[in-house]
This record gives structure tokens, C-alpha cells and sequence, in this order.
């Protein structure tokens, strides 16, 4: 007797268990978005360099506190506690680490870039404040007062952006296709020869180049009012390069590419005469660049970081020797290291400390000058509209605040906190920072669902480094960034847009949520 067979009949209906072979599909559904990595999208930070960080942010509590009591800063048992809150709440994310978490988290990195800002403030705190350029009638301990109410404030604001982070509702995910771009040699210079081009066009009406840069003399607000659609040539230039980098590895070894780099660069100085904007572009090529590759580079972090210095140091001596009425091109080259790192450094610390911008709004707010009541947000929606269509444009925060607390026609950043106080009080910080908690949980969805798309690493960079806290400034120095480049990524034929479809995240290893403090 034959024993019976261990498979089903091959003809016949088969055993109700036997299992389906799976069928096969895309890796990205139609309505659905991708399988959990494998690796750590946002970049996995080792636990050497994450005890690195948090000692920094002990270290600096301790150092300022030791300082203060050195200098006998006034009111220096108000803020330095103060201080400790608010440099604790900032490293939650590292203390609170979890396995989600990377370098390009939005979390961290807004918490590796509140050291930059730590660094800047770091005199105010270890010598305390002896006097503020619009508070000059404020006592050393009035101003470490204000100081102490300051931090805290801010204090309030970050646990308001990480609770609106972690609770945040599943907003949709815009389907966008990222095709690979091709004969990118020949289209990027192709594109910043049209950008520096129309720039030269821009030149003739303005009497040539040095006549442009003597106007930057009188108030580049004011001089160079009405020219803003001129000066996104500058980003077109820059974006462009950006996208080879992104898109192509082996970019870097094209010497057309450094070529067309550095030509967009100086056309980002000399469009405007902002420093700032050179720096930003070499910051955001070299965090794209560590996206890219899936690694941290702190050396060439280090290195970036130097140059930076020098470029903010020789470009500003440029720039200053315009006031003279002639511009003095021997200064790119007659510079020493130490006398250009230091008068960089001084610009820059001054902006934080004797020059902040919040620290009147504090003071004056709603006493002496009233609420704004959202009109500074307002603003970025009328950016669109020429100031030479409407001379009565409401400008940004930054010209309000130097025209109202410093009598000046420069623009001085209150950073968020100032402009949301300023528009609603502490309603208004609590509410600001929310939005902001909101806006960084969505982009954090984003980025999982086409962290393997080379240039949206790129737009999500660019997105994180423009959008680093919640002020109309910071909105329209994103939208200032972002329009231009999907423009030229649309004709690069990097990028297409498909109609918006808003859809369930799959939950798995990333992609159940961003992560929380």
C-alpha cells in the first residue's frame, strides 16, 4: 500500500492553508508610502560624539556660571539658573536619545544649531550685560533682569515646539517624482552664465558695479528696495549647483563645477552684499554633501567653519570700505588671520548680546510701543508684490525693530521670540513655537518618505537650514530659497510635481513617528 502524497494533486482546488507566493510590487505604491530603511535616514549619530555634544552643553553652563561669579555679573543668581533650564531643555533630544534619531533629525539638529547661538551669547552671560545700545537707560542689574526673563521665555517656547512635535496630527504627503537629471556639465554653467548675464543688464541701470556697491553705503534696505526679483538670479546660480552636487557624486571632480560654484558665489555678494548668504550656501553644500554619503564629517565641518569666518571678515572689510565712497579691492588680499577672525567675531557676538534685538521689545512692549498683532507675519504673504507697485509695502520685522528701538534704517532680527512677543506676548511664543513644532513633525514625514531621492535631500536641507526657528524672517528667507530652486530643478528635469494626494503614513521603524523629546 502506497502511502499518501505529501503535496496536493498539482490539479485541483489547493489546501485551504497552503500559503499564496506574494505578489510582487513597486517599492513605492501607488497610495502608500515606502518600507521602513534600512539604515538610519537621518544619519546615526555614534554615542562617542553624542557624550561629545552633551558635555559641551555642560561645560558651557558651568564656564558661564563660573564667569558670572568671577565678574560678579549683575543679577547673575536670575539668569544663570535660567540659563541652566534653558541649555537643559535644549539637549533633551540628545538626553532623551532614541534609535529613530540621526544627525539631520529635526530635533537634533536644532539642537546642534543652538550652539552656534550659545557660543555668540556665551559674554552676555559670563560677564553679564553692562549696558544694551537701545536700553541705554537700564542699569547693568535691569538688564540681567531682562536677560533671566528672556531665557525663560525661551524656555517656554521649546517645551511648547516639543510638545506640538511629539502630538502633532498626520498631515499628507505631497507625491512629488525625482527623476535623475542628465548633461548637468553643460545645463548648470549654462545657467550661471544666463544668471550672471541678467545681473550685468541689472548693473547697466545702476551705473556698473561699483556705483552698485557705493549705493550699500547708504542703506542697503533702502537703496536696494525694489529689486528683489533682480536678485534671485544670484539663487538660481547657486541652486543649480547645488543640484549637481546633490544629484551626481562624482561632481566634485568637474572642474566646471567649482568653476560655476565659485561664479555663483561672488554674484551671491555682489548682488545684495550679503555675507551671510555666501556662508549659508557653503553650509548647506556641505550638509548635503554628509546626507549624501550617510556620514559626519567633523573635519570638514571644521574646515567649512574657518573659511566661513575668513569670507564673513574680508567680505564685511569690503563692504566697509564702501562708506569711504571708493571700494578698496586691497583688502581681499591685505588681511591678517587673527585681525580678520577678530572683527568678525566682534560683529557677530555684538548682535547677540549689546545689539539683540529682543531685549527692547521685552523692555517696551506693551508700555511704550504696542502690540503688532500678527502684522509682521503678515508681511511675508505681500513679498510677492514690488515695492515699486506698492510704496507703502509693510516691511519685514527686521527694519521695524531698528526703526523703533534703535533709530536706524538697518534691520536688526529680534529672532522669534522678540517678533512673537511682540505680535501677541506670551500667547504668541507659546503659539509661534507650536506652528514651528508642527511644521518640523510634517517635514520629519516627508523626509522618510523620499529620504532615498537625492535632491530632496537637498530641499530638505535647505528647508531645515532657512526655517531654523519661527519668525516671518525665517519663513520668507525659505520661500526666497525654495521657489527658485524647484524652478530650476523643474527645468533641469530633476523634479515633477504630481497632484497633491493625502494619504496614510505606514507605520514601521521610522515611519510610526518622527521620534519625540
Amino acid at each position: 500500500m502506497r502511502p499518501p502524497p505529501l503535496l496536493p494533486a498539482t490539479r485541483g482546488p489547493a489546501l485551504p492553508h497552503a500559503p499564496r507566493p506574494p505578489r510582487p510590487r513597486a517599492r513605492f505604491e501607488e497610495d502608500e508610502a515606502p518600507e521602513a530603511p534600512v539604515g538610519n535616514p537621518f544619519v546615526r549619530i555614534k554615542p562617542g560624539y553624542r557624550v561629545l555634544v552633551l558635555c559641551f552643553f555642560f561645560l558651557y553652563v558651568l564656564l558661564a556660571g563660573t564667569f558670572a561669579l568671577l565678574s560678579g555679573a549683575p543679577r547673575s543668581e536670575l539668569f544663570i539658573p535660567a540659563l541652566a533650564c534653558l541649555v537643559g531643555v535644549r539637549a533633551l533630544p540628545l538626553i532623551m536619545y532614541r534609535p529613530s534619531y540621526g544627525w539631520y533629525h529635526p530635533l537634533v539638529l536644532v539642537a546642534m544649531l543652538s550652539m552656534i547661538q550659545l557660543v555668540k551669547e556665551f559674554p552676555a552671560y559670563a560677564f553679564g550685560l553692562r549696558y544694551h545700545i537701545a536700553l541705554p537707560e537700564m542699569s547693568p542689574e535691569a538688564l540681567g533682569g531682562l536677560v533671566a526673563w528672556k531665557l525663560s521665555l525661551w524656555t517656554m517656547g521649546l517645551l511648547s515646539y516639543y510638545a506640538a512635535f511629539r502630538y502633532a496630527p498626520r498631515f499628507g504627503v505631497p507625491r512629488i517624482q525625482f527623476p535623475q537629471p542628465t548633461n548637468l556639465r553643460f545645463k548648470v554653467p549654462a545657467v550661471v552664465l544666463a544668471s550672471i548675464a541678467i545681473f550685468m543688464v541689472y548693473l547697466q541701470g545702476k551705473g556698473g558695479l561699483q556705483a552698485h556697491m557705493l549705493s550699500w553705503a547708504m542703506g542697503r534696505r533702502t537703496t536696494l528696495a525694489g529689486d528683489f526679483y533682480w536678485f534671485q538670479v544670484a539663487t538660481l546660480a547657486s541652486g543649480a549647483c547645488l543640484i549637481w552636487l546633490a544629484t551626481e557624486k562624482r561632481s566634485l571632480r568637474s572642474p566646471l563645477f567649482w568653476v560655476s560654484s565659485l561664479a555663483a558665489l561672488g554674484l551671491h555678494f555682489f548682488t545684495t552684499g550679503s555675507r551671510a548668504a555666501v556662508i549659508y550656501v557653503m553650509v548647506i553644500a556641505m550638509m548635503v554633501w554628509m546626507l549624501r554619503e550617510r556620514k559626519f564629517a567633523p573635519t570638514r565641518a571644521i574646515a567649512v567653519g574657518f573659511v566661513g569666518l575668513m569670507l564673513l571678515a574680508v567680505l564685511g572689510n569690503l563692504r566697509h570700505s564702501t562708506w569711504q565712497g571708493s571700494v578698496d579691492w586691497s583688502v581681499i588680499t591685505d588681511f591678517t588671520v587673527s585681525a580678520a577672525s577678530s572683527d568678525a567675531t566682534t560683529e557677530i557676538v555684538g548682535r547677540r548680546t549689546t545689539g539683540d534685538g529682543s531685549l527692547p521689545i521685552l523692555a517696551h512692549v506693551p508700555g511704550r510701543v504696542d502690540h503688532l498683532y500678527g502684522s509682521t507675519y503678515l508681511a511675508v504673504l505681500t513679498l510677492p508684490v514690488p515695492r515699486s507697485l506698492w510704496k507703502g509695502k509693510p516691511g519685514l520685522v527686521g527694519g521695524r525693530v531698528g526703526a523703533a528701538f534703535f533709530s536706524t534704517r538697518a534691520g536688526i532680527p529680534p529672532t522669534a521670540l522678540g517678533e512673537a512677543y511682540w505680535n501677541f506676548s506670551i500667547p504668541g511664543i507659546l503659539m509661534a513655537f507650536g506652528l514651528f513644532g508642527f511644521f518640523h513633525a510634517w517635514l520629519a514625514r516627508v523626509f522618510l518618505t523620499y529620504h532615498d531621492r537625492p535632491l530632496f535631500n537637498l530641499i530638505y536641507i535647505l528647508t531645515l537650514f532657512t526655517a531654523m526657528e519661527p519668525s516671518s524672517e525665517s519663513v520668507a528667507a525659505t520661500l526666497m530659497s525654495l521657489v527658485p530652486l524647484m524652478m530650476v530643478a523643474y527645468a533641469l528635469g530633476a523634479v515633477r510635481l504630481d497632484p497633491y494626494r493625502g494619504g496614510s503614513f505606514r507605520r514601521g521603524v521610522y515611519g510610526s513617528a518622527p521620534g519625540h523629546a
